[in-house]
């Protein structure tokens, strides 16, 4: 289903139209869906807008989503979805934008726009995003969010990042640049401020989609998880750089790299895969809310899921969408152990969640080898059964 021709059917909106004498003559090249992700303040979207040329002009109108899987969108498109059904800070948003574009410099500001739903601790109020960033090719553009509220320098939020694509550019398997069998350090193309460490498998082949497990260290320069398991699954491994747990945006770092990798490999749309220790296990759950359709588990690691820091839900468990699995690994003497074996993990088995729960004999830390290995085969297992 195209979503976008859903709601523009639905919530009509007069789109803005870019008022600039610096629109260029090859404007056709931005013409078509496009879609993408971003990241402010922690919180992804996943947006999808259409750009068309009209006597020299552009008209660009789409949405964008917090929180929600597609079928939860057909779901409040049909107003068939309750608010408490969804995480508290979900958000479907309609939005037409005004596009600017001088060289490679592009900005798409934000007009018009409609709050189609909203979770049960939402406003609703919307405010515009203006997107500013730079063409890195014809139909892919990557950069900043920038905020538009009003506050105190010292209060001001940092700025969020940008990744959108015009739909054919992913229409073919991108060639392989990089040695198979080797950890690779690698930099986000195009000069991005986000590192990652990458094992592609020996069995890597660019013609079929590999599963990517994305890990995550507390202390940053993540390594990926599990050569072995690479290699026996194909499944390409992937260790976070600035993920830390004083990093302030951890989720920037994750989702700078999951287009990165989009841009590098065939990569499997629905099998993605989040692991972490202590608070990067809390932090990939919480990565796991971000992508609802194409998480496909999470290996929460010395530590539960995600909490809230504040508010009336201070201290209450941000849940990852029911149908992700999670594998919990856990100390024997880890300091944490009480809150999965004996609360986080039968609680969670008891809403019908597919979970795996394995102890093993050290303390607040990885765990071994063969941990891994038991977690990453019960994944891969389930995917294959469903």
């Amino acid at each position: 289903m195209n979503m976008l021709a859903v709601l523009i059917g639905l919530f009509p909106v007069t789109c803005s139209i870019a008022q600039t004498s610096d629109i260029p003559a090859d404007v056709g090249s931005l013409s078509g869906r496009w879609l993408g992700i971003a990241c402010f303040c922690g919180y992804v979207t996943h947006n999808e807008f259409k750009i068309k040329e009209d006597d020299g002009k552009l008209t660009v109108h789409g949405y964008y989503a917090i929180a929600m899987s597609e079928k939860e969108i057909r779901g409040a498109v049909a107003k068939k979805l309750n608010n408490d059904d969804v995480q508290p800070f979900a958000m479907l948003v309609f939005q037409d934008y005004e596009v600017w574009k001088s060289g490679s410099s592009i900005m798409f500001k934000g007009g018009k726009g409609r709050v189609v739903f909203s979770g049960s601790e939402e406003s609703g109020k919307w405010m515009p995003d203006t997107y500013e960033g730079r063409l890195v090719q014809p139909g892919m553009a990557v950069g900043v969010i920038k905020y538009l509220g009003v506050c105190s320098n010292t209060t001001r939020p940092k700025d969020g990042v940008f990744y959108f694509y015009r739909e054919d550019m992913f229409a073919k398997p991108p060639a392989l640049s990089l040695e198979k069998g080797k950890v690779h350090q690698l930099t986000c193309l195009d000069g991005t401020a986000y590192h990652y460490s990458c094992y592609v498998p020996e069995k890597y082949d660019p013609v079929l989609p590999a599963p990517v497990l994305i890990n995550k260290d507390p202390s940053g320069n993540g390594k990926p998880l599990s050569l072995k398991m690479a290699d026996e699954l194909g499944w390409i491994m992937v260790g976070l750089t600035e993920s830390r747990n004083d990093a302030v945006d951890s989720t920037e770092n994750c989702v700078a790299v999951i287009f990165d990798l989009k841009r590098r490999f065939n990569i499997h749309p629905h099998r993605l895969y989040f692991s972490g220790l202590s608070g990067r296990a809390r932090q990939s759950a919480w990565e796991s809310i971000g992508f609802p359709d194409e998480c496909a588990g999470v290996i929460c690691i010395g530590a539960g899921f995600s909490q809230y820091g504040s508010g009336e839900k201070r201290g209450e468990y941000k849940f990852p969408p029911l149908n992700i699995p999670v594998f919990f690994l856990v100390g024997k003497t880890d300091m944490n152990h009480n809150e999965v074996v004996g609360y986080l993990a039968p609680a969670e088995k008891k809403r019908g969640r597919m979970i795996n729960v394995q102890v093993h004999p050290g303390g607040h830390d990885w765990g071994r080898p063969e941990d891994h290995t038991l977690a990453i085969r019960w994944l891969d297992g389930l995917w294959k059964e469903h």
